[in-house]
């Protein structure tokens, strides 16, 4: 059942630890609401920033752009970011998509951001068409706490694909 962030009484909103973020316009509505508790100690995940444009995130300019070589049905994890260690070099390439019974594509757009840590890359190129590094999820720490973006679509992959699962549980903090 989908709950609003407006709607969450005040007695719980001490206990929020986790923003799940789809939609910017309904967080712009609450940016300062959620970015006080963040830096309290929460966690705010934005899934799959879209459209190509420019947002700002607590401060931070994140440029999101469609992937130069189409959809990507991989992402690296080798940045040494303490969400990725422990996977292996393949983790995160051709994830099964239950919903098309097939491997589909994972990562639409990538993004790069002011203040971002990679969590898992990508390259993409920017607006001269020059090839360069970009996220496919980052962390931008917030007082004491975190914003995650994250550009992979593990929407009902973590049934599936047990990578997807671990990771989305590390980003969940679970």
């Amino acid at each position: 059942e989908e709950m609003k962030m407006a709607q969450i009484p005040a007695a719980q909103v001490s206990a929020v630890t986790v923003f799940l973020i789809d939609d910017y316009q309904a967080f712009l509505k609450q940016q300062d609401w959620i970015t006080e508790h963040v830096k309290q100690g929460a966690r705010a995940i934005f899934l799959e920033l879209a459209p190509e444009e420019t947002y700002d995130i607590a401060g931070s300019r994140v440029d999101v752009k469609c992937s130069s070589m189409s959809p990507l049905h991989f992402v690296s994890r080798d940045t040494g970011h303490e969400m990725a260690k422990g996977f292996r070099p393949e983790d995160f390439r051709l994830w099964y998509d239950p919903a098309a019974d097939s491997i589909t594509p994972f990562l639409f757009n990538t993004f790069t951001a002011e203040n971002f840590t990679a969590v898992l890359k990508s390259g993409n190129t920017n607006s001269q068409g020059e090839w360069g590094p970009a996220l496919a999820v980052g962390e931008r720490k917030c007082g004491r706490g975190s914003i995650f973006v994250c550009q992979i679509n593990l929407t009902g992959r973590t049934s599936t694909n047990p990578v997807a699962k671990m990771f989305a549980c590390r980003l969940l903090q679970i």
